[in-house]
């Protein structure tokens, strides 16, 4: 990874801050914006488009996990042209809190976290950095560097 590039892409989007809410869908409870601000979709689509050819090719394996033959024919063009089917005009900002769980779980799982998660969602959440990450063995995430946004987070 060319970590000048992501420099240049932080350097070029604003940092931003957003209203979360706690959802179960798609048979996940995660947080997710409110409203999708414009800057996070200018800084998706700076990350997708400017950092693709750093991305290894799809592998008919992978393809065929995303079932295309269920997608929409624009979902289907990114697969095939980006390796994920919900970027661009068809991405939607989410942290995944749970593995794939039944509404019911998601309604309980919810009422658990509510009492931690109430003080994060009262204010809006900072965007003020792009981190490169790299998975270790253990399935752990670490930290390589992070790239502050141009104007931070307001």
């Amino acid at each position: 990874m060319n970590c000048a590039r992501l420099g240049e892409i932080a350097a070029t989007n604003t940092g931003f801050a957003m209203e979360m809410a706690l959802n179960w869908d798609w048979g996940f409870l995660a947080l997710r914006p409110l409203v999708q601000p414009p800057e996070l979709m200018a800084l998706e689509a700076a990350l997708v488009t400017g950092l693709d050819d750093f991305r290894a090719p799809l592998s008919e394996q992978d393809r065929a996990r995303r079932h295309p033959e269920r997608l929409s024919p624009t979902a289907r063009e990114h697969l095939d042209r980006w390796g994920y089917p919900h970027v661009l005009d068809l991405f939607h900002y989410h942290l995944t809190l749970s593995g794939a769980i039944t509404e019911q779980e998601g309604a309980t799982l919810a009422q658990a976290f509510e009492p931690e998660l109430a003080p994060l969602l009262a204010r809006p959440m900072p965007v003020a950095a792009i981190a490169l990450v790299a998975e270790g063995p253990d399935k752990h995430f670490r930290l390589i560097e992070e790239f502050p946004l141009e104007a931070g987070a307001g």
